[in-house]
């Protein structure tokens, strides 16, 4: 068992907890809100984080790492900022929002999963507010500087709470199945924490009902970010706001924040359309058991940036690409790099990441920069067309190189981000049993083969984000 399938079955053990006779599902549910349902990406990460601690202290604030004069003066800086902002949206006639993490990451000073949404406003000069989420440390204050553009912090919300919310007392249950084992200690300490989180949560939901209606705002466009957006999108359909969430990443039995894990999609908080990047992203969360209902999922491109077939590559040989991967297992990505150069005819292009020490990821790897069978790569699309085959472990870049026309193979470990390709016939897996045979399959692949799967893979329907957005902005 690993950190993720540990995290899973804890929570949705959690999710069938009983209390005084009452399922944990519905003690959740205040008025037309489903908390458990949008707390279960957060609750989910609490076991995930227990399982790599063995402890609680993820639970707790990461705040408390830094000094409370530095939280206080920059969740203040945030506040000033919040307010200019608000009332320069005012002035200006802002009537959408953008909401994402603060981050300075594309070219547009904004978040760069959002970028094509980001050129089409900008280009098109239509108004827009933006509205973060961000820890109340120096990024705050760095991103401002960079990016010289107002915008409201949604951690502000939670300082006005603190000083003049009212605060409603839930009483604590304690839950113990059997006198109190770990288990139930754990499953209790969770409980609890999510028990005295509703009233900030509807606090939230009332501050925000308050920002979008002195605004007039009329669309909110967002990356579907779960285990932060909840409370907007909650304000935004309660005052008739259409709400539009972009995908940014995959969708695994893992992503629990996009699936029903309560078994009350009547109350889901959610927006009003979900757009995927491509058919398969929809068939996998209608197969994953979303909440979504079938027309709320829609089609649109890849928001962060354009991704065609690239050249087939047509000469002898097996080139293959692979990615430095946060979560891989290091020492099993080892061997099979020790068993892939040992099949003849190869050569790997190792993409590291450009936010990691580049030693240590060549460590991590194994990888020793001076075999000429090896090549340290910064930019992928500078050596794509010299590729043929693309391995990993549960990279999103796996689903891309789909699109762009690569024969795609999966390291198996166990680790199970990946299966749907697997089901869907999109990619082989490869063990060390095998490395070498799977890898001469992939390289035989045609062109046609290629590009039937990435046409497979992403539909006909999938439309540009300006045909998208002109029809409601």
């Amino acid at each position: 068992m690993n950190d993720l399938t540990f995290a899973l079955e804890k929570t949705k053990e959690f999710n069938k907890l009983v209390l005084n006779d009452k399922e944990l599902s519905k003690i959740f549910v205040f008025g037309k809100y489903n908390f458990l349902q949008l707390y279960n990406p957060l609750i989910f990460l609490d076991f995930r984080n227990y399982y790599k601690k063995n402890n609680t202290e993820m639970l707790k604030d990461k705040n408390q790492k830094q000094s409370y004069f530095s939280v206080l003066f920059f969740a203040f800086f945030a506040i000033v900022l919040s307010f200019k902002a608000l009332i320069w949206f005012k002035i200006r006639q802002k009537k959408i929002i953008i909401f994402s993490n603060d981050v300075c990451n594309s070219q547009y000073q904004g978040d760069f999963r959002l970028t094509k949404i980001y050129k089409y406003l900008i280009s098109k000069k239509i108004k827009f507010g933006e509205i973060f989420f961000s820890a109340n440390d120096r990024r705050i204050f760095n991103n401002f500087i960079w990016r010289r553009r107002l915008a409201f912090y949604s951690q502000t919300i939670d300082v006005f709470y603190r000083l003049f919310g009212q605060k409603k007392e839930i009483k604590k249950k304690k839950f113990f199945l059997n006198g109190g084992n770990e288990n139930e200690r754990i499953m209790n300490e969770i409980l609890n924490i999510y028990l005295k989180t509703i009233p900030l949560t509807e606090f939230r939901i009332k501050f925000f009902e308050k920002i979008l209606n002195f605004l007039n705002i009329r669309l909110i466009l967002t990356i579907d970010s779960v285990r932060r957006y909840g409370e907007l999108i909650a304000a935004g359909k309660n005052l008739g706001i259409e709400v539009f969430a972009f995908q940014h990443g995959q969708f695994t039995k893992y992503q629990t924040g996009w699936l029903d894990m309560t078994g009350n999609i009547d109350n889901v908080i959610k927006p009003n359309k979900l757009f995927v990047w491509a058919d398969y992203w929809k068939e996998e969360l209608l197969r994953l058991g979303t909440y979504y209902k079938n027309d709320e999922i829609n089609f649109c491109e890849n928001t962060k940036s354009d991704i065609t077939v690239s050249e087939y590559f047509n000469e002898s040989g097996e080139n293959i690409l692979m990615f430095f991967e946060t979560d891989a297992p290091k020492d099993l990505a080892v061997q099979y790099i020790e068993k892939i150069l040992k099949c003849p005819g190869v050569k790997i292009y190792f993409k590291t990441r450009p936010d990691r020490d580049l030693s240590k990821q060549l460590i991590d790897y194994g990888l020793d920069k001076n075999n000429s069978n090896i090549e340290i790569v910064s930019d992928v699309d500078e050596i794509l067309n010299r590729i043929n085959i693309v391995l990993g472990f549960q990279s999103t870049m796996l689903y891309e190189m789909i699109v762009r026309g690569k024969s795609v193979g999966v390291l198996e470990s166990d680790l199970d981000y990946t299966d749907g390709l697997i089901f869907g016939g999109f990619s082989e897996k490869i063990s060390l049993n095998n490395t070498c045979s799977k890898l001469e399959l992939l390289s035989k692949k045609s062109e046609k083969e290629l590009i039937d799967l990435s046409h497979k893979f992403t539909g006909y329907n999938v439309e540009k984000i300006d045909n998208v957005l002109k029809q409601y902005v």
